[in-house]
């Protein structure tokens, strides 16, 4: 309901896919194809987001933030294990050209992140052997591809595993890399916050302690990372 009242919100057309039953490649890879189709029927831009996202503010449109030479747009993780990265389970797009790079299937590390390792690849990280150990941002070539992007801020895909602490200006909370029982469990507990949280809060103080706690949890169980 939160994602169909985003869209309402803002004037999107809201759509929910899923790939079908004889779909013959890992569930992940389906975006692109959701993705491509939505463009074909006329959509000027297409914004996807995966199941595990959670919108905990929708007073901004998140296009807003995108450049206007921009093609696409998509968050990065500052993570304990890749360093900073981007994350396709929400991203703009308005060309397919984008959609069709990130569909090669010629890459070993793709079998584990899928598509995100063609995004990494086209932003100049190699996804076979990860970032520099220094974690610096990757400075890609616009010569290199036919599309620009344009970064998004993580208040737009806040994850348990960001370096960077929860922003204040929270929009979407996304729960990447947990099983599926903790990530249900974990968006009926923020859902739960938010229904009881004060007018004089905001979703990103009603969700702090929680998040914190996610946080804490998540970067246990990779300290022989950090």
């Amino acid at each position: 309901p939160a994602m169909q009242a985003y869209a309402a919100k803002h004037g999107y057309e809201y759509r929910e896919d899923g790939p079908p039953g004889d779909y013959d490649r890992q569930p992940s890879w389906y975006k692109l194809d959701a993705c491509r189709s939505a463009l074909r029927d006329g959509c000027e831009w297409v914004l996807w987001l995966d199941a595990d996202i959670l919108i905990v503010n929708d007073s901004e449109d998140i296009l807003r933030d995108v450049h206007d030479k921009s093609d696409v747009a998509f968050p990065y993780h500052d993570t304990p294990i890749h360093g900073y990265c981007p994350n396709t389970g929400l991203f703009l797009t308005r060309t397919e050209a984008f959609l069709d790079e990130l569909s090669q299937t010629d890459l070993k590390f793709s079998k584990r992140i899928w598509e995100q390792a063609n995004c990494w690849r086209a932003v100049g990280i190699d996804p076979d052997k990860g970032i520099s150990p220094e974690r610096k941002p990757p400075l890609p070539d616009p010569t290199l591809r036919p599309w620009n992007y344009t970064e998004l801020q993580h208040k737009w895909d806040y994850c348990f595993f960001e370096m960077r602490g929860i922003p204040r200006d929270l929009r979407f909370v996304h729960f990447a890399g947990s099983n599926q029982q903790s990530r249900e469990e974990r968006i009926t507990e923020c859902l739960e916050a938010l229904a009881r949280k004060s007018q004089e809060e905001t979703p990103e103080e009603a969700l702090r302690p929680l998040l914190e706690r996610y946080t804490t949890e998540r970067l246990a169980q990779h300290r022989g990372y950090l």
